[in-house]
């Protein structure tokens, strides 16, 4: 399986955090992932963002992604299984946070070097 990965807001973390804002990057983001899952180019794609605009992502990925699923990887441990085993089988966007893609990609890492 590949995934597309997309980060976004990370640089507003160390910056003011009016600057940045506004200027429509969700819609422009979300346009370009439907255009994607359109073209038939990818089947899942992970969005990694700070945890303050999961619902606004959700939200706007709905209005300019109509017919993209949209799952956001956050919560307890089941909930987090059954985002991903939705996308895995049937497609779609994966919502999730800075910390909790880091904690992933730890675990990850970990089992890669101890297997």
């Amino acid at each position: 399986m590949i995934w597309y990965v997309i980060s976004v807001g990370q640089e507003l973390l160390h910056t003011n955090k009016n600057v940045g804002q506004g200027l429509g990057k969700t819609v422009q983001v979300s346009s370009f992932v439907y255009g994607l899952f359109c073209s038939g180019l990818v089947s899942q794609v992970l969005i990694i963002a700070p945890l303050a605009v999961m619902d606004t992502w959700k939200r706007e990925l709905s209005c300019w992604a109509p017919k993209v699923r949209v799952v956001q990887y956050h919560g307890t441990a089941a909930q987090r299984r059954e985002a991903l085993s939705r996308v895995y089988s049937r497609g779609g966007v994966v919502l999730t946070t800075y910390g909790v893609f880091v904690c992933y990609l730890f675990v990850v890492t970990f089992i890669n070097i101890a297997g």
